[in-house]
């Protein structure tokens, strides 16, 4: 909007994809960002859900629930929880934002792909990449294929969203720029783009299905063709064994049921016929059984998809890690000229919200940054602080782009840095610090016990409890700091009550004690 030239480089290939790409599940804070950039989903691909429905051998404890239906050995219960939330694949997604683009009249964008970065000359503002890119307009059309090995191509701003694995943020940690650190939840995710359910009714297609069984689980979302993507989260042989987690014996492998001994995402204790990992799962009827065992009736193996089965297909796909923590020190570098959004920048555990939502904000806050200093005349609106600043540079004559850029960006550092820290910290609150030993597991318990004390305690006097605050970390109105801070103040509740419950029942016993001390 700015009328700026924007040259966009990617790693993949211009050509689509034949297999279905990875589900993203667009939260209230996602879909307004979407919608400020007025970026509008192709209806046929976006799928608006109706709840979630949780599959569970017992029924679960302290949540609400709308309707329970036994089948078999499985107790389905659905709830609210993601009502309104938007499920689309992510090449549908990226297909969205360059169609929003090509409406766009001021400016150029243009795209290359198989292309990665190799070098940055953060004093020259040179980037080089290496590749053979397919070069093309913002609509998608006019295939160009134009070769660069490599190309240097200079910036006045360089925005690395290059993913988790971010080659701008190596970069820039080389440079000295910042310092990275990283914490793995230490579980491992596969995913079976191509599911055909066979305990999902037809009023539960539009609903978020998961079993949960502690660390473990089993969740899938639906695709707009009516089947499912499945995705299966266990941990590894290095995490799962031989560290005190759980009660293990020597029958476990054998089948016999065993106690898991963690806690779920609801707080209950789930049971399974054995604690699996990635390990055990090494050919394609241990991976029927797993699926089995852990989502009894929701997947019927004996369905083939094409030339395979979903225990075979699942065995044959690439694994990710399911959670790791990113950390910068900062989202900018000191010049003013690199910015880093996105997992890019900041990562955090899946436990709370998606990836998805919090790297559009994060583009959102950047982009309102620089459209604040450079789209606003001298005496415009401040309401972002950014144009002030940039009106007293006005007034010492100083005022360059390269002044209003960096102003910007320093902006954009100050605002968001806190807010993606409190949500790397809540992400991991309650679920240790990567380790699965005792550590982990009090504070796993603790923290399901603190959901549930709050939630019975706004059941009992909802006008005077309010529900536990992390119910609004998908609300736009509340930011990550703000949710944090509020988190703190609940536990200061929690112990109010507990203390004069306490001085009650033994009727002032603490306050006698003191006066006879």
């Amino acid at each position: 909007r700015l009328g700026w030239r924007v040259m966009v480089f990617d790693e993949k290939p211009a050509a689509i994809e034949i297999e279905r790409s990875a589900n993203v599940l667009l939260s209230r804070r996602g879909l307004g960002v979407l919608r400020d950039a007025r970026v509008v989903l192709d209806p046929d691909c976006a799928i608006t859900l109706e709840g979630a429905v949780q599959h569970s051998v017992t029924p679960s404890q302290g949540r609400q629930v709308e309707s329970s239906q036994e089948n078999g050995h499985t107790v389905s219960m659905t709830s609210t929880r993601y009502k309104g939330s938007v499920v689309i694949e992510k090449t549908n997604l990226v297909q969205a934002i360059k169609k929003s683009i090509a409406g766009e009249k001021n400016g150029t964008v243009s795209f290359a792909y198989d292309s990665s970065l190799a070098e940055i000359d953060f004093e020259g503002k040179t980037a080089v990449f290496r590749g053979t890119a397919g070069s093309r307009s913002g609509d998608g059309t006019d295939d160009k294929p134009v070769t660069t090995h490599p190309q240097k191509v200079p910036y006045d701003l360089l925005v690395g969203a290059d993913g988790a694995n971010s080659a701008t943020r190596r970069l820039m940690r080389l440079g000295k720029f910042l310092r990275v650190e990283q914490n793995a939840d230490g579980l491992i995710t596969k995913r079976i783009p191509t599911v055909l359910p066979s305990l999902v009714t037809e009023s539960k297609k539009e609903h978020h299905h998961a079993y949960l069984h502690g660390i473990r689980s089993v969740t899938s979302t639906p695709n707009h063709d009516g089947t499912f993507q499945l995705n299966v989260v266990l941990p590894g042989k290095s995490e799962a064994r031989g560290t005190g987690r759980g009660k293990r014996s020597a029958r476990d492998d054998d089948g016999t049921s065993v106690n898991d001994g963690t806690s779920a995402s609801d707080g209950s204790t789930k049971t399974t016929k054995k604690q699996w990992t990635w390990s055990d799962v090494l050919r394609e009827k241990d991976a029927s059984d797993m699926l089995h065992d852990l989502a009894p009736g929701f997947v019927n193996d004996g369905v083939s998809l094409g030339d395979t089965t979903h225990g075979a297909s699942l065995l044959t796909r690439a694994s990710t890690p399911h959670g790791m923590s990113t950390n910068c020190s900062r989202l900018t570098n000191a010049n003013g000229d690199v910015a880093l959004v996105g997992s890019a920048g900041h990562t955090h555990w899946p436990s709370l919200t998606s990836q998805t939502n919090a790297s559009l904000e994060t583009a959102q806050y950047l982009g309102a940054a620089l459209e604040e200093a450079f789209g606003r005349e001298e005496g415009g609106a401040t309401e972002t602080g950014v144009t002030g600043d940039v009106r007293d540079v006005k007034n010492s004559g100083l005022n360059t782009p390269e002044v209003r850029q960096k102003n910007a960006l320093t902006y954009f550092e100050k605002v968001r840095k806190p807010q993606v820290d409190s949500l790397r910290r809540l992400s991991e609150r309650g679920f240790g610090s990567g380790d699965f030993g005792w550590r982990r597991r009090v504070e796993n318990v603790l923290f399901f016990w603190k959901l549930f004390v709050l939630t019975g305690l706004h059941r009992l006097a909802p006008f005077v409890f309010d529900p536990p605050v992390l119910h609004k970390i998908n609300d736009p109105e509340w930011s990550f700091e703000d949710i944090e801070n509020e988190t703190k103040n609940e536990t200061g509740v929690l112990f109010s009550v507990f203390f004069f419950t306490f001085c009650d029942r033994h009727r002032g016993y603490p306050f006698r004690r003191l006066r006879h001390l």
